[in-house]
């Protein structure tokens, strides 16, 4: 019977212990596979570190250090946009289509720039201006009319930057911008496009207004007055037609 009985404790101890070895190396597998886990994790992070890293770097290539205007236009295609715009044109530029008129304008833009931007500028960085790089060579403040001098400022053949809300845009004398040129497109009128002349605001305040069926006469009465100018016309796409044309008051 005591024979019987230490037989029966072996196989449970034999039983116990390849519990024991079973469950051990269930836990030495467990461990390896979240190891193994972790360090991808690690790899993936430092994956994206690396990406956002390199990206960081292009980004700082492709501005190359050159303080560059806010959103200009950069070809006269992106008038077709819904907005407004400044253009020249003359009014034999208007044609009369299948569908309709369509007016053929040159449209411009000026530079408009981050403020900050502007208040850090010094001596040594580039300015793109009118779509060129330049190198300034001087920066100063005229406390008279509060204009930044960028390389003596028009009198000197450099150029002049004034504060428009929150930010700092090109001027001229008159407060005007410096318009410049980004191309010529033909845009379809809206049959719910109006011309608002204001060239004669100086006698006529309230300026003349003419609708669709009256405004190509209009037009070529109105520019042999006075020329139709980015500094005194402006255009108002919708939907890519014109659905205004104003002409301003120069004083």
């Amino acid at each position: 019977m005591k024979k019987k009985n230490t037989a029966i404790i072996a196989t449970l101890v034999g039983i116990i212990i390849v519990l024991c070895v079973v469950i051990i190396a269930l836990v030495v597998l467990n461990v390896k596979g979240k190891s193994e886990e972790n360090k991808k994790a690690e790899d993936a992070t430092e994956t994206q570190v690396v990406t956002v890293t390199e990206a960081t770097t292009e980004e700082e290539k492709d501005t190359d250090g050159v303080i560059r205007p806010v959103s200009p236009l950069k070809s006269a295609e992106e008038a077709l946009e819904d907005g407004e715009y400044r253009v020249a044109f003359t009014g034999n530029d208007l044609k009369q289509t299948a569908d309709g008129y369509e007016l053929n304008v040159e449209v411009f833009e000026y530079d408009r720039y981050d403020s900050k931007d502007i208040e850090n500028l010094a001596v040594g960085d580039k300015i793109q201006f009118n779509n060129e790089e330049v190198l300034v060579e001087s920066v100063e403040k005229n406390e008279e009319t509060g204009y930044i001098l960028i390389n003596g400022g028009l009198d000197k053949n450099g150029f002049e930057l004034t504060q428009e809300e929150r930010l700092y845009r090109t001027v001229i004398w008159n407060d005007y911008p410096v318009y410049y040129s980004v191309g010529k497109i033909s845009i379809p009128l809206s049959e719910e496009s109006t011309f608002e002349d204001f060239a004669e605001a100086h006698n006529n305040p309230d300026g003349e207004k003419f609708g669709y069926s009256e405004l190509p006469k209009a037009l070529q009465n109105a520019t042999s007055s006075s020329d139709f100018i980015p500094n005194n016309t402006s255009i108002t796409v919708t939907g890519k037609k014109i659905v205004n044309i104003t002409r301003h008051w120069i004083p």
